[in-house]
C-alpha cells in the first residue's frame, strides 16, 4: 500500500557513512606517485602512471609499464598485466571490464565474477551487469550474485540506473523493478525515458495512471505529491522536485522540505547536498535539513561532494561549505581544485597542493 509523506517542519538529520579522511593522490615535483591517506603521504610509485582511479578505501592505477596497480591498506598488488578497457572505484567496491572479464576487488582479494561481459553498471557497493555466457541480468554484491531477469534479450532492460546501493530498471513488461539490500521489489508500471531518479536507499518515480509522484525509500514506497512534478533529482537519502505549482520542495530522510514557493533558476542534487539559485542570483545549499544563503552570485564552477560545497568567489578565493559554516580555505590564486569524499584537494601552482577537510586545511 502507499503511504503518504506530510510535511514536517522538524529538523531532519542527515548521515554519511564514517570513513575518516578519504585517500588521495597527487604527483609531486619529481613525477612521482604519492599517496596522503590519514593525514600522512606515502610515496607508491617514482613513475608518474597513466591514469588514476580513487575510491573510498584503495587506489587503482595504470603504471608506466600499462599493468594495472592496486593500493589498499598501505600495500601495492600487481592486478591486471594490461589497462582495463572500463573501471569504476566506489567506495567499498573496485569492479573493471578486462578482456570481456568482469572483475572485482573486494575483502582483500581480486576475482572473476563473469567471464563474457560486454555491458555492466558498477556502483560504491555493487555491480550489476549482462552475463553472456547465461544470458541473465545478474548483481554482485557482499560476496554474492543475484539474478534480476532471467532473459537479456534486445529491449528486455531499460533505463537501467545504479546509486550506491541501489539497482533501478524497467523490464520487458515495462514494470518498474529494484534490487535493495539483496531483495527484488517489483513496483509499478511505469512508460518514457525520465519517469524515475536513483540515489542512495532511495528511487523516485512518476507513477503510470494516476501520474502520482512516489517514493522508494528504504524498502517502502509513500505517495509525495498526487501529481507529477516538473521535475526531480535524487541523492543520498534525498530528493528534490519542483511540483506541477511550482514549488521548490526537498525530500530529507523521511521528512518533506518546502525550499521556495517558486521555481528555481537552476537546481542540482550532488550526494546529502541540493544547491539552487534564484530569480535574483542568490546562491543556496540545503543540507540536513536546513537553507544556507551562501551569496548574492551564483559562482561559475562549484563542486560538491558528500556533504561538502566548494567554490570560487567573484574575487577567485577558495570558498569551502560544510557542517553549516562557509570559510575561505585560500586567498591565493586557484589553478583547479576537486572535491571528493568530503575532501578538498586545490593546486595554487604547478606542484603545490593543498587539502582541507570537514574544517581543517592540511597543512
Amino acid at each position: 500500500m502507499t503511504r503518504v509523506l506530510i510535511l514536517w517542519s522538524c529538523f531532519c538529520w542527515f548521515s554519511i557513512t564514517a570513513m575518516g579522511q578519504p585517500l588521495t593522490t597527487l604527483i609531486n615535483y619529481r613525477g612521482a606517485l604519492v599517496v596522503f591517506e590519514k593525514g600522512a603521504f606515502r610515496q607508491i610509485d617514482h613513475l608518474t602512471p597513466v591514469a588514476i582511479y580513487e575510491g573510498g578505501n584503495s587506489l587503482a592505477y595504470v603504471a608506466h609499464d600499462n599493468s594495472l596497480q592496486l593500493y589498499y591498506n598501505q600495500k601495492t598488488y600487481a592486478i591486471n598485466d594490461s589497462p582495463p578497457d572500463s573501471i569504476f572505484n566506489g567506495d567499498y567496491l573496485l569492479s573493471y571490464l578486462s578482456y570481456k572479464q568482469l572483475k572485482v576487488f573486494d575483502t582483500r582479494k581480486v576475482k572473476t565474477i563473469s567471464g563474457w561481459v560486454s555491458k555492466f553498471w558498477p556502483t560504491d557497493s555493487l555491480v550489476a551487469f549482462e552475463d553472456n555466457y547465461t544470458g541473465k541480468l545478474m548483481v554482485y554484491q557482499n560476496l554474492r550474485q543475484t539474478i534480476l531477469e532471467e532473459s537479456i534479450f534486445a529491449g528486455a532492460i531499460k533505463n537501467l540506473q545504479v546509486a550506491v546501493n541501489i539497482i533501478a530498471y524497467t523490464n520487458s513488461s515495462n514494470q518498474l523493478t529494484i534490487f535493495y539490500h539483496d531483495s527484488i521489489y517489483r513496483l509499478d508500471f511505469v512508460y518514457g525515458d525520465n519517469i524515475y531518479a536513483a540515489g542512495q536507499n532511495t528511487l523516485a518515480y512518476v507513477k503510470s495512471g494516476e501520474r502520482s509522484f512516489e517514493l522508494f525509500y528504504k524498502g517502502a514506497t509513500y505517495q509525495l505529491e498526487a501529481l507529477e512534478p516538473r521535475t526531480f533529482k535524487a541523492g543520498r537519502d534525498l530528493v528534490a522536485y519542483v511540483t506541477t505549482a511550482g514549488e521548490f520542495k526537498a525530500f530529507c530522510n523521511g521528512s518533506i522540505f518546502k525550499l521556495s514557493s517558486y521555481e528555481p533558476a537552476k537546481f542540482e542534487v550532488k550526494d546529502s547536498v541540493i544547491y539552487f539559485s534564484d530569480a535574483q542570483n542568490y546562491f543556496h545549499v540545503f543540507m540536513g535539513g536546513q537553507t544556507y544563503t551562501l551569496e548574492n552570485f551564483v559562482p561559475d564552477i562549484i563542486k560538491a561532494s558528500f556533504s561538502t560545497v566548494a567554490y570560487l568567489d567573484q574575487q577567485g578565493r577558495l570558498k569551502v561549505f560544510s557542517n553549516g559554516l562557509s570559510k575561505i580555505v585560500s586567498y591565493e590564486q586557484i589553478k583547479k581544485f576537486e572535491v571528493t569524499r568530503n575532501l578538498v584537494k586545490y593546486h595554487t601552482g604547478l606542484n603545490d597542493v593543498s587539502f582541507y577537510y570537514l574544517g581543517n586545511k592540511i597543512p
